[in-house]
């Protein structure tokens, strides 16, 4: 039975069906050895308090087996293109397991509930599963750390069961991983955290049916159930889904793609830069590019051999060349760590790109792999004439116009971000799942006094439309310093949209939190098309900050296209008549434009 798993929100899940888990459970427990499984469903309960418990996300991460319990984490799987095949929970897997019990004379053990809650399942379980050996204990409910694990583990040695249901709450998973030592001289081979099974068994709580299940709506059930007990529990998952979502999307979408599109594939150019040996018994990988995981696979042969060979007993990989590894990818590391770790030898991070520094602090990863990070965050400085000399002397600090100016765009980039975030999401999920490819596009772009910042925009255009701006430059309308094309086929039909509307701009209210751009201002301008600019031209760079919106965007909204020098033109007439009554004047036309759906 292939183990394949699939990484959702940095954690690895086995990609097994229930049917699937309970037959290698038992494959497991017929086996004459003492090695017990740690078995972890994970909803997104889990998710949540992993983020501030560093002992369960050790847990999560190092478990033996770990499902997805919860119909949010399916949907993300799918979302992002690596289906895991179906929720599988505690309470589905424990009725299987005990069918297979009594058939295989394999003794089980309900540690949890309540008294009377073990009497009755225990007496249901004997009624229809008469040969099946089985033991039960509800011990007093106290604090992890309180507990009396002296007298439970008496009472699990009586019955020596190779299966044990912990219904301890949120103390299973780590009152496992403390008695672990243990439960395995028992002879315990499986160890699983089943919820409220035992009420389920018993018959003091229901299950939702089988419809509502199936299309994620058991949380419901539950909660009409238990209202007061699990109100606050779901209102925070969904915060936390929501959140997880959203981070997922950025993360995957950062950095835009190089790669050539073909079947909504990337085929980018080989991720293995370097491959050395520099010390007897070590390994230096050093990578390139944007990994995803059919990437790997032409590497798991010597991978398999570099991991259970006795040659390499160090692996030490450097990242700073990779703009980009998805969720897949990361999995494939996090079991390669996990097995090298299990046979004793070491993998280590030695440097990691910008694009993937927030991916693994969010993560926690430097928690779990040994990490030396390396990290330059700030884009690249620029090499263009006429800068410097514009840099000490034409930079404009009009003080109280540029304090006004300040308070303005804080004002209004506070309420644009509440705004704007709902509808950011909704377009991201439509650039999803429009071609697959990244929600956001982030480029170098040059602010006052020249310095670089990232912008950060909504993804309107296909993949790899950097490569095929060279082809188009003969049709462009505007071409030279800048390029202008109407109805560019670069731009996707979601692009269209978000562009018609200018939500592809919505992002840029983080520039502007920053204080990288100003609400109001000149458009801001590309690296490499600041290099062709006269000493003139240079000025509308460096005078002032560039803005989300400004006279030259209106009038491309209101009367088409501008060519360069028209453009040039209408920068600098704000840049001589700027203040607080035009800002404010422009930010109105700029919502009539928008309104009137001017542009394109």
């Amino acid at each position: 039975m292939k183990n394949s798993v699939v990484s959702v929100f940095g954690y690895l899940f086995n990609n097994y069906s229930t049917p699937e888990l309970a037959a290698k459970i038992m494959e497991h427990v017929k086996k004459d050895n003492k090695i017990l499984w740690q078995i972890v469903t994970v909803n997104m309960d889990f998710i949540d308090r992993a983020k501030r418990d560093e002992e369960l996300r050790y847990i999560i991460k190092s478990s033996n087996i770990v499902t997805a319990d919860g119909m949010p984490i399916i949907w993300v799987s799918k979302l992002f293109g690596k289906p895991l095949k179906e929720r599988v929970t505690g309470s589905d897997l424990t009725p299987i397991l005990i069918k297979e019990a009594e058939k295989n004379e394999v003794p089980l053990f309900f540690l949890g509930g309540t008294i009377k809650e073990n009497e009755i399942a225990i007496k249901n379980l004997k009624r229809d599963y008469p040969k099946l050996k089985t033991g039960n204990f509800s011990p007093e409910v106290k604090p992890l750390l309180a507990m009396e694990n002296e007298e439970i583990l008496e009472k699990i040695a009586e019955i020596k069961p190779k299966i044990l249901f912990l219904s301890l709450g949120s103390k299973a998973e780590k009152w496992a991983r403390m008695n672990r030592d243990q439960l395995e001289e028992i002879g315990v081979k499986a160890v699983i955290g089943v919820g409220a099974t035992i009420k389920f068994l018993a018959g003091t709580v229901n299950r939702a049916p089988l419809w509502m299940q199936k299309n994620g709506l058991e949380w419901f059930y539950r909660l009409m159930q238990e209202p007061t007990h699990l109100y606050k529990r779901y209102s925070r998952n969904f915060v936390a889904l929501v959140a997880e979502v959203v981070h997922e999307l950025w993360r995957s979408s950062e950095q835009e793609f190089n790669g050539i599109i073909y079947n909504r594939r990337i085929f980018a150019s080989p991720i293995v830069e370097d491959l050395k040996i520099p010390e007897k018994g070590v390994l230096q990988l050093k990578l390139k590019n944007k990994i995803q995981v059919y990437h790997l696979n032409k590497y798991k042969k010597r991978l398999h051999k570099v991991i259970y060979g006795d040659e390499i007993q160090k692996v030490e990989i450097d990242f700073l060349r990779v703009t980009f590894l998805d969720s897949a990818a990361l999995g494939y590391l996090l079991r390669m760590n996990q097995e090298m770790t299990m046979l004793g030898k070491e993998l280590k991070i030695l440097r990691i790109s910008p694009q993937l520094y927030n991916l693994f602090k969010f993560r926690k990863l430097d928690d779990f792999l040994d990490m030396d990070f390396y990290v330059q965050r700030k884009p690249p400085e620029l090499d263009i004439k006429y800068l410097e000399e514009y840099k000490n002397k034409e930079i404009l600090n009009d003080g109280l116009y540029f304090f006004n100016k300040r308070i303005i765009d804080l004002a209004g980039t506070t309420v644009g971000l509440a705004l704007s975030a709902p509808i950011v999401l909704l377009a991201g999920l439509a650039i999803k799942l429009e071609d697959g490819g990244p929600i956001f596009f982030k480029q170098v772009r040059v602010g006052k006094g020249g310095k670089p910042f990232y912008i950060y925009k909504l993804r309107s255009m296909v993949l790899n439309a950097e490569e095929l701006k060279v082809q188009l430059e003969d049709k462009a309308e505007i071409k030279g310093k800048i390029f202008k094309m109407k109805n560019d086929p670069r731009i996707t039909k979601v692009g269209k949209f978000l562009r018609k509307t200018s939500i592809d701009e919505m992002p840029q209210f983080y520039n502007v939190f920053r204080g990288e751009m100003s609400l109001v201002g000149p458009r801001p301008a590309i690296d490499h098309e600041v290099g062709k600019y006269s000493y003139e031209e240079c000025g509308r760079v460096v005078k002032v900050k560039p803005g989300i919106t400004g006279i030259t965007q209106i009038r491309e909204r209101l009367d088409g296209k501008l060519n360069f020098e028209e453009q040039i033109k209408y920068d600098f007439e704000y840049i001589e008549k700027r203040n607080s009554l035009l800002d404010l004047w422009i930010l109105f036309k700029t919502v009539y434009a928008v309104l009137k759906g001017s542009g394109e």
